[in-house]
């Protein structure tokens, strides 16, 4: 996955979003799923220019249908990161509403025969989803690529969008930004204690403030918003 991390790094660097989506469905179908979508499902996110953050390759006919039929408003892959944490194959979705079986049958006959969709956490309790489709079954296939690609392109893709965060993360203490310094240079907890000159359960104590003051899940995504708004010089590296 070197190629398409370099890929990613060099496009957002530049602020292009497109570049990158469009690495990440050259990724896709080269496993074998080429239809991919991108997007925050419960706020409206843009990007620094003001262009919304939606992405998306589908076949041009399912889209023109999903927007005839509004069918946002019910799409099971939309609601999943409200009530799932862990990836959803969508065969294998279950307890649906007629309507949204309805939907996932239409999107079966417009070649959108099965996927894979991931939630993704942002800040400001933002969620996203992305989605890997083809016109298989996704039986038989690993579901580790797919979440690896869907984590490096939403990491990426934080780093420039506009979540109106920059007034929570001025409240950060100085030690709370040497504490996301250390953390961005690929330090563990004890590590940072141990340079900073504190204790462990400090460290630890700190990032959830942290992170209950960027209204955010991880250490990474606080570093992430912190790194956005050019407060910190740089993110940990990708795994």
């Amino acid at each position: 996955m070197t190629d398409i991390k370099e890929l990613f790094r060099e496009a957002f660097a530049k602020g292009d979003l497109d570049a990158a989506f469009d690495g990440l469905v050259g990724e896709a179908k080269k496993l074998g799923m080429p239809y991919v979508a991108y997007g925050c499902v419960n706020h409206e996110i843009s990007q620094g220019d003001g262009k919304p953050v939606v992405r998306l390759h589908y076949p041009a006919n399912w889209r023109k249908r999903y927007e005839e039929r509004n069918y946002f408003r019910i799409d099971p892959i939309v609601r999943m990161p409200l009530i799932s944490d862990g990836p959803v194959v969508w065969s294998k979705m279950r307890n649906l509403t007629e309507e949204q079986q309805d939907l996932m049958d239409d999107a079966y006959e417009h070649g959108l025969v099965d996927g894979v969709s991931f939630p993704l956490h942002g800040p400001n309790s933002a969620l996203f989803v992305a989605s890997f489709a083809s016109g298989d079954l996704f039986r038989g296939r690993e579901i580790t690529p797919f979440r690896n690609l869907a984590a490096c392109f939403h990491q990426g893709a934080l780093s420039m969008l506009d979540f109106g965060t920059k007034k929570f993360v001025r409240e950060l203490t100085v030690r709370q930004f040497d504490i996301l310094e250390a953390y961005g240079e690929d330090l563990a907890f004890s590590e940072i204690a141990a340079k900073l000159g504190i204790s462990n359960s400090t460290v630890t104590n700190e990032v959830n403030r942290i992170k209950r003051a960027l209204n955010v899940k991880s250490a990474q995504m606080a570093l992430v918003v912190a790194f956005q708004y050019g407060l910190v010089g740089r993110i940990r590296k990708l795994d």
